[in-house]
């Protein structure tokens, strides 16, 4: 009995990841994705140099001012993107999770003292 809850629990788990690493994305998700990681990318590099100025001293201005317009561009090209999805039912959840970006970026920028552009 065991031998058989053993291969099941193996199957199971094996269908899970073979899933997990061949999942194919669709366009939205797959531009969605990219510009998380652009964000993602731009605040990393604005967090680096925030710690470089701090530590060593170095100005680090032009890599700070470079990672708030790189958060900037993607957050016009989400609203964008929003705006194309419209109320397309299908895409719903594109708009939720794209909705959460904009958040996330908003209160980003909103934390390091930018005011948020008109949409």
């Amino acid at each position: 009995m065991k031998n058989v809850i053993s291969i099941i629990i193996i199957i199971v788990v094996g269908l899970l990841a073979y899933n997990h690493f061949n999942k194919t994305y669709t366009a939205d998700e797959q531009y969605l994705m990219d510009l998380e990681s652009d964000f993602n990318s731009a605040s990393a590099l604005m967090t680096q140099s925030e710690r470089s100025s701090a530590v060593a001293g170095l100005d680090t201005t032009s890599s700070f001012e470079q990672g708030i317009e790189s958060i900037r561009d993607v957050r016009l090209d989400l609203i964008d993107f929003i705006n194309e999805l419209g109320g397309d039912l299908k895409k719903e959840i594109f708009l939720r999770d794209a909705n959460k970006l904009l958040d996330k970026i908003n209160s980003f920028l909103t934390r390091q003292g930018y005011p948020q552009d008109e949409e």
